[in-house]
């Protein structure tokens, strides 16, 4: 007597990419960075046009316009950078444009743009509206590297720009910032720009994790 066997094969099915402006979309372009273009958990511009590459479209165009050179009276540079990208899928092409500015005045007490980036302010400027383009195209909510500065800055008090993103993804991820500076680092929000550069980006990286997993956030600094 013979015994038939019917095996139940089970389909694995494959996870779409998710496509541009869905929710998942963010983490997908991020995991196409290479690991040594992420720096402190947030990708330079080399590495987000990399990945831009990957996961959207070819890159066509790329310009930087000077809008204000940085002058021995007036230390500060604007860039305007613009990126034209043919889309893989579509073969539309898209085209943004962002800018950015660097400035560091009175000895670099007043300043968006630390050592040693504030010796080269034109650049730096044209490497952050690069990352803020690069951005816009792919409709991603991670800051680049440059647009933060170096990875020292234990003397130095937090930027505009971390300051601003520190309030931002609060107000994203619906976290109540004095709670959220009282936990971690004993401040208040009025004290805020007393904040050293390097905890303004373990904070950063934190909010980034709690972006990432929205169950990790405690209850109870949450609005």
């Amino acid at each position: 007597m013979s015994v038939s066997k019917t095996k139940e094969v089970k389909e694995v099915k494959e996870k779409p990419i998710p496509r541009r402006g869905d929710k998942e979309w963010t983490k997908y372009v991020l995991s196409q960075v290479d690991k040594e273009d992420l720096k402190d958990g947030n990708p330079t511009v080399d590495g987000l046009y990399k990945a831009c590459i990957r996961t959207f479209g070819n890159i066509v165009y790329l310009d930087t316009n000077v809008l204000k050179s940085p002058t021995e009276k007036d230390r500060g540079a604007t860039v305007c950078a613009t990126i034209k990208c043919i889309e893989h899928e579509t073969g539309i092409e898209y085209s943004f444009s962002d800018v950015a500015d660097c400035f560091s005045y009175y000895g670099g007490e007043m300043t968006n743009t630390i050592a040693p980036f504030d010796m080269h302010l034109t650049s730096s400027a044209a490497s952050k509206a690069m990352g803020r383009s690069l951005r816009r195209l792919l409709c991603i909510n991670k800051v680049t590297h440059e647009e933060y500065g170096d990875s020292s800055g234990s003397m130095l008090r937090v930027n505009p720009v971390q300051k601003t993103a520190i309030e931002n993804n609060c107000k994203d991820l619906k976290i109540d910032i004095d709670k959220f500076l009282a936990v971690n680092t004993g401040l208040a929000l009025d004290q805020l720009d007393t904040l050293s550069s390097n905890k303004s980006k373990d904070l950063l990286n934190l909010l980034n994790s709690y972006r990432d997993n929205e169950e990790e956030i405690p209850k109870e600094i949450i609005k």
